[in-house]
């Protein structure tokens, strides 16, 4: 083979110098050569036949189609003077084997993190009928934004023409090979020993199993792993007991599923956490799971997003039923095997099992980032594990929380628009029973979408239109999600039926004397007795009955609102403004505390955690700040989001832990907020 030199062209991307050589293949430094941005290109050294070439890509389609944040994409492939090549995501920040060197011990939190991002990217692929086959901390790249990416997806499918390549490569990674994999019977449960093989290296700092290939293959095949607490004392015996199961001889002793194993894992850490850390406050418990990124210096080896050549990723012909094992102690069974069921079946009887939500990684921590908007994201909002997200492309997507997955995507006009004032879709709003879905935008219309049939319902169209063309400026649902409150340009505030659009209450407290003014924020009270509401050109905050009967006007902050919020006592409220956030009393008007900095670039949006202990501030430069209602005190800044551009919307989840945040750049980031 001849080496490509700098400046070579594989595709549309030119070769800028080599990354790092493996036994089969080398990895290069790449440039798209239209967009200028960087990409990582593995060749292999041997050329394949007609029939190879065939193959490879076929394989190559399907790997490339794998797409989830924590896998390394495949972004191109093909052959040139038959020589195959993949080009993928270029990982700058090295991997976890650079993070934590062999002999090192990783903290429980920052284990759970890992294992809990690696199992999601796996499930994804086992449920596209794939086995990764090379699970190892050198294949666990580390991403922009400190997330784990899994490398090595479908790498392995460019070596299967060579029996030499394949026995030298088994010798590499046997350390963590599941033994029905050493025996030539790969399967899910193969990827969930390897992981295993990680966990248990990452508790102790060593592997279970040492020595060289022959010894390695016996011990996989037949000698039970030496007990976590042998070398950990401190290891609780659930810990010991999930990564035990996951490390069993046979693949239907192992836990039913690898996102089974994660949750499972993931509650025996957090009781573990909860049992070591008793009588430390809640804010202490927060603080002491924050992950800190250190900075590793740069290896050549494993900057590329794939580093070694391994045998190919087989096609899952029919996943195999798990049963459960026999060293799992009772409490872990429950949570990991049974992984979310409500009930067991036990004689004639049933068996409740009340488990607890599955603990988050460290505050920081990105749990998802969804890329399908093609602009803008101008709208979020969050019921259950679900989000709906509305943006400049005149869509409305709404997608899985924890997976990414796209489930449906509404359009309220097919129309195209290229300036930001004529974009139509602005606002998405699910109703608090998460039924339907209020979309609003720049043609002064509501329309309401059924979550569950996936059809429009009811288009509400009494808004009229205004030289200022801004069309809906506010939508709020009624606690009781029966009916909707909508503003927009026309300076009315109309309350209607969510199912049949019937008009309740048609409110004019906002008209002004002279001049133009539009409905900008619109919020129901937590027992929906009460309707706070604002407009662009008064500063004051009408609170009012939803008969219409006013009841109390705060003027206590200059400025327009861009945001209203109740407190779940239904006694308080916040207002925000560009450049601050009020809190203050609803029956004496009196203000309770200010949130804002002198430097703080200015807010977009401010949104109340569900449990009224947290506020989050949408800013421009890619900044979403965090704060502790309670204390007024900033809690975090995130800076997630490219920094030229600005955050503009952002939504809790139930939890009141997790945020999901969009704006210009695009994309919507899911992460760990607190």
């Amino acid at each position: 083979m001849t080496v490509p030199a700098a400046g070579q062209q594989f595709g549309n991307y030119r070769v800028i110098r080599l990354l790092g050589m493996g036994g089969s293949a080398e990895v290069y430094l790449a440039e798209h050569i239209y967009l200028n941005t960087q990409a990582a290109i593995k060749v292999l050294r041997t050329r394949l036949g007609q029939a190879e070439e065939d193959n490879f890509l076929r394989e190559a389609r399907t790997i490339a189609r794998l797409l989830h944040p924590n896998i390394i994409r495949v972004l191109d492939f093909g052959m040139q003077d038959s020589l195959p090549f993949l080009v993928m995501d270029y990982a700058p920040n090295g991997s976890l084997r650079d993070r934590h060197p062999h002999g090192t011990q990783v903290p429980l939190a920052t284990i759970n993190s890992y294992v809990q991002q690696v199992a999601s990217a796996l499930q994804y692929a086992h449920d596209q009928k794939l086995v990764h086959r090379d699970i190892k901390p050198e294949n666990m790249l580390i991403g922009r934004h400190d997330e784990v990416l899994l490398g090595d997806f479908g790498i392995s499918l460019i070596a299967q023409t060579s029996q030499v390549q394949k026995t030298q490569e088994v010798a590499g990674t046997i350390p963590y090979m599941a033994p029905e994999q050493i025996q030539g019977k790969p399967r899910p449960a193969s990827d969930q020993y390897a992981l295993a093989v990680v966990v248990y290296e990452w508790l102790t700092g060593t592997r279970p199993f040492r020595g060289s290939f022959t010894e390695l293959y016996g011990q996989h095949l037949f000698t039970p792993p030496p007990p976590l607490r042998e070398k950990r004392p401190d290891i609780s015996p659930d810990i010991e007991s999930v990564v035990m199961t996951a490390l069993a001889k046979d693949p239907h002793q192992r836990f039913a599923s690898i996102r089974a194993f994660a949750t499972a894992l993931s509650q025996a850490i957090q009781q573990t956490h909860q049992t070591t850390t008793e009588g430390v406050s809640s804010s202490e418990h927060s603080s002491n799971q924050i992950y800190v990124t250190v900075t590793q210096p740069q290896t050549e080896q494993h900057i590329a997003a794939a580093q070694t050549v391994q045998q190919t990723p087989p096609i899952i012909q029919s996943p195999t039923p798990s049963k459960r094992g026999p060293r799992l102690s009772r409490r872990a069974a429950l949570i990991g095997i049974a992984s979310g069921a409500g009930l067991l079946a036990i004689g004639g009887g049933t068996l409740f099992v009340l488990t607890r939500p599955t603990p988050l990684p460290p505050r920081g921590t990105i749990m998802q980032t969804y890329l399908r908007h093609a602009q803008d994201v101008l709208a979020l909002s969050w019921h259950d594990n679900t989000i709906a997200s509305a943006a400049a492309d005149d869509t409305v997507q709404v997608w899985d929380a924890t997976t990414g997955e796209a489930k449906s995507v509404y359009r309220p006009s097919p129309e195209k628009h290229t300036t930001y004032s004529s974009v139509k879709v602005r606002y998405a709003l699910w109703s608090p029973d998460g039924q339907y879905l209020a979309i609003g935008g720049s043609d002064n219309v509501v329309h309401i979408w059924d979550g569950h049939s996936e059809k429009a319902t009811y288009q509400f169209t009494k808004h009229k239109a205004s030289s200022f063309g801004a069309g809906i400026g506010a939508l709020a649902w009624s606690p009781d999600s029966l009916s909707i409150a909508s503003g927009a340009d026309d300076s009315v505030i109309y309350i209607w039926d969510a199912k049949t659009g019937a008009i309740k209450t048609t409110y004019k407290g906002h008209i002004p004397t002279y001049g133009n003014s539009s409905i900008k924020a619109i919020a129901w009270s937590p027992d929906g007795k009460l309707i706070a509401s604002s407009s662009s050109l008064n500063s004051e905050v009408r609170i009012w009955e939803p008969g219409g009967k006013d009841v109390f006007e705060y003027d206590g902050q200059s400025g327009s609102k861009n945001a209203i919020l109740w407190l779940p006592d239904g006694e308080k409220l916040m207002s925000a403004t560009s450049y601050e956030v009020k809190l203050w009393d609803r029956l004496a008007g009196a203000e309770i505390r200010t949130f804002a900095d002198e430097k703080q670039p200015s807010i977009h949006q401010a949104v109340l955690s569900p449990d009224g202990r947290y506020l989050a501030t949408a800013h421009d430069k890619g900044l979403v700040r965090v704060w502790e209602v309670a204390t007024g005190k900033k809690i975090y800044d995130y800076t997630f989001h490219d920094k030229e551009k600005d955050v503009i919307a952002i939504a809790w989840a139930n939890d009141s832990r997790r945020l999901a945040s969009g704006g210009n750049d695009a994309k919507v980031i899911v992460w760990v907020a607190v």
